[in-house]
């Protein structure tokens, strides 16, 4: 207690930041009356404590448009005329936004591991990512079909393996693994990339739509996706599923956003002009 309140107290960390630590504390340490410490009646008061203080805090109170980066994406059209860069970005924003994946479980996609129907494309993650665990069958991902060719995410996937297997064959050339992995490099050596990687190709496609990369990260995909989703009719249920969440709390309290609505607050404005 007395470590974890100098952490809180004295080094201002974050309320989640000192819950991590008393997370790995507890998953080492030995049963105290019979519960794990991190349980204990004492810590969980001193937590109560914390809570009330320094409370935790969404990062966004808002979150931006979805249909300001489909537009933008929309203008990406058709794939044959997009060069590979293009044609990647695309294809990385059109998963991220319809899967509300994080960045590292769209790294992990693999072709070896997908399934291509008329309706969509299933990818199979066999490794473990943030929310693995022995009680939970292996992530999937699905690319579904869309009546909009511009936004149909397994068409540009099929278009976007189709325009690297020859990129794939120049890595085994030089002398490397043929990379398996669904997202490689647009530039020589052409290789698998990392979470980080998507993570920033994200990024370049939210501030290419207009959208304020400075104040959002990539990370927000997930809840400006899953705001929209459900302000579009998905239900709760489906939109937890959709994006891993173990519990509606997590969910609401710091994904779930309402669009920045000044734009609306100026057109109310406007009508002053017109009577």
């Amino acid at each position: 207690m007395d470590f974890l309140t100098e952490l809180f107290q004295r080094e201002k960390l974050a309320y989640s930041t000192v819950n991590g630590y008393r997370a790995a504390i507890s998953s080492t340490h030995t049963y105290i009356e019979g519960q794990p410490i991190g349980a204990h009646p004492l810590i969980t008061k001193l937590f109560k404590g914390f809570y009330h203080i320094r409370p935790p805090k969404p990062r966004y109170p808002v979150t931006w448009e979805v249909s300001r980066v489909l537009d933008y994406l929309k203008s990406l059209h058709p794939s044959s005329g997009l060069s590979l860069k293009q044609l990647t970005l695309k294809t990385v924003m059109l998963i991220a936004l319809t899967s509300s994946d994080r960045g590292q479980a769209i790294s992990k996609l693999d072709i070896k591991f997908c399934n291509i129907t008329n309706e969509f494309i299933l990818f199979v993650i066999p490794e473990l990512t943030k929310t693995s665990s022995a009680t939970k069958p292996h992530k999937t991902v699905k690319c579904p079909s869309f009546r909009d060719k511009a936004l149909d995410v397994r068409h540009y996937v099929k278009q976007y393996i189709k325009r690297t297997e020859k990129y794939r064959d120049l890595a085994v050339q030089n002398g490397s693994k043929r990379p398996s992995k669904l997202f490689i490099s647009f530039r020589k050596p052409y290789k698998q990339v990392t979470s980080q990687t998507i993570a920033r190709w994200v990024k370049s496609v939210m501030s290419n739509a207009g959208i304020n990369t400075s104040y959002f990260k990539a990370h927000s995909t997930r809840g400006a996706a899953s705001s929209a989703a459900i302000h579009q009719g998905a239900t709760l249920t489906q939109v937890l599923q959709l994006g891993d969440w173990s519990s509606n709390t997590t969910f609401t309290k710091f994904y779930c956003r309402h669009t920045d609505s000044s734009e609306v607050g100026r057109m109310i404005l406007q009508t002053a002009s017109q009577q």
